[in-house]
């Protein structure tokens, strides 16, 4: 792919940058294949370097015979471009947004990058966590789990790494199977152990349950096999009863009661990915309105939808938390075992795992 036929103009003069709270500077813009640059030439004075990737939208507004571009960022920042003429706003535009939307990963910037020898020689980020390590650390005092290599070739789960900690009664077969009864084979694995309270957390995709309470004996003894002899473990279901029923309808849903008596359910409530989008889109419209007055301002952040969700995934951490403090197994998913799965589970670790605030944890 060539990035220079997305470029409609490579350099502009005379482009004044505004940004909230600064004071507002001309100077010149370029665009790279991966980077919209400004410098006003001058030292000390303000520059800007952003990736096309970190660009969210671009709006422009004409006004006379120029033209302002509104660039909002995928991290809440937002900016504005004005430029003296309309035609070069519009080659700008035109140029920035299918830079932003590169569907090839391969030609991204983090592939592009060559890293110098001094960075070479800095953390491999690939090496930073090894799952042998962990396992070594957390279970020198137990025998009830095992590594196994069942993923190896990502066959079974392309969304799962080569090796996963399970419980060490549990064989390979008994895995493939749970994870056919799975969506995309995100069969439960560990995620957490909570080596004061010997409690674990677990994370997987929904079931294949469906309308008729299809069942998978090997996908209840997994579980089954995380729980000691005298508790019941906890499903924390991330979604909304709507969502669940939806899903059933679709082959999919949750454990059956009859089927998982060891097991109590919960719901968290929380939105589908498309819904998650749209609040967070809503909710960066609201932040960056600086001509509303203060209550509608206020009224667009509380109707958007995003912090009553936060909300939702604090207090679905917390219950997590909660009751592997009190020494049970919890179970998190969702639909696709994705996004608030992964949000609510890691949200509970840093709750309860000092390493997980860390740079490294």
């Amino acid at each position: 792919m060539e990035f220079a036929e997305f470029i409609k103009i490579p350099m502009v003069d005379k482009v004044t940058l505004a940004r909230p709270g600064l004071s507002r500077v001309v100077g010149t813009l370029c665009i790279t294949g991966h980077h919209l640059l400004f410098s006003s030439r001058m030292q000390d004075s303000e520059e800007l370097m952003l990736l096309h990737d970190n660009v969210e939208s671009v709006d422009r507004k004409v006004s006379g015979q120029g033209a302002t571009l509104t660039i909002t960022c995928k991290n809440f920042d937002f900016f504005q471009l004005i430029f003296p003429f309309l035609e070069d706003a519009q080659k700008v535009q035109a140029s920035v947004e299918p830079l932003s939307v590169v569907e090839t990963l391969s030609v991204t910037y983090p592939f592009f990058y060559q890293a110098t020898s001094v960075e070479c020689k800095a953390e491999n980020g690939w090496d930073l966590f090894s799952i042998d390590t962990y396992f070594m650390k957390m279970f020198q005092k137990t025998e009830d789990w095992r590594l196994s290599s069942v993923n190896n070739d990502y066959k079974l789960c392309h969304t799962y790494p080569p090796v996963v900690i399970v419980p060490r009664k549990i064989s390979d077969d008994v895995l493939k199977k749970s994870a056919a009864f799975r969506q995309h084979g995100r069969f439960p694995v560990l995620c957490y152990f909570h080596s004061a309270k010997k409690s674990c957390l677990l994370r997987s995709s929904q079931p294949a349950s469906g309308i008729t309470t299809k069942r998978c004996k090997e996908d209840e003894k997994l579980l089954n096999e995380t729980l000691s002899s005298d508790s019941k473990g906890l499903i924390f279901d991330t979604r909304n009863t709507t969502s669940v029923y939806n899903s059933r309808s679709k082959g999919f849903g949750v454990e059956p009661d009859s089927n998982y008596s060891q097991w109590k359910k919960t719901y968290g409530n929380l939105a589908r990915h498309k819904e998650f989008t749209e609040m967070f889109r809503k909710y960066v419209e609201a932040c960056i309105d600086s001509e509303s007055s203060t209550s509608t301002w206020l009224s667009r952040l509380e109707s958007s939808g995003w912090l009553r969700q936060l909300q939702l995934i604090i207090n679905g951490g917390n219950v997590v938390a909660a009751n592997i403090q009190k020494g049970a197994t919890v179970l998190v998913h969702g639909g696709s075992g994705k996004d608030t799965t992964l949000i609510v589970s890691s949200f509970a670790q840093v709750l309860l795992d000092p390493q997980c605030r860390t740079v490294l944890g």
